[in-house]
């Protein structure tokens, strides 16, 4: 096993990554082969320095997938992994997240502007851009359909 094989395949970046820039996997971890043995690339770099059982969770620091630098890298359990990016999972959770805008008010989810509004979610989301609930539109459906709108 040779670091230099890994290093020699990975771009440098700013906060010390060594981001993989070969062959990927679904899951965004990279991966190579050596002695026709199929490695993911970050596991490959631990093994480099420490002995490293098949079994063993290797975890990123960094939380980058792509990230083989030794130095981000450390032994745990899947417990410990699942733990370590509960905080990053929700907080990419929270920035994905839509609010939903109807006549003025926000709501945090298209659950709560359905229970206040009264709205149908496949309303909500049928005339629903970009966050905005567009009245205009959905009040002329409702007339073309001889509905009473909600809102």
């Amino acid at each position: 096993m040779n670091l230099d094989k890994i290093k020699s395949k990975t771009t440098i970046c700013s906060n010390g990554c060594w981001e993989w820039d070969k062959s990927c996997n679904s899951a965004g971890y990279g991966q190579l082969t050596e002695n026709k043995i199929y490695w993911l690339a970050h596991r490959y770099a631990y093994a480099c320095n420490a002995p490293l059982e098949k079994t063993d969770v290797v975890r990123h620091k960094c939380h980058n997938t792509k990230c083989c630098n030794p130095d981000h890298l450390e032994l745990g359990s899947h417990k410990d992994n699942w733990h370590d990016s509960v905080d990053a999972h929700a907080e990419a959770s929270t920035k994905r997240r839509k609010t939903w805008t109807i006549e003025g008010t926000t709501y945090n989810t298209i659950r709560e502007a359905a229970e206040k509004t009264g709205l149908t979610m496949h309303s909500l989301t049928k005339y629903t851009d970009q966050g905005v609930f567009q009245t205009k539109k959905y009040r002329e459906a409702c007339k073309i359909a001889n509905k009473v709108p909600k809102v």
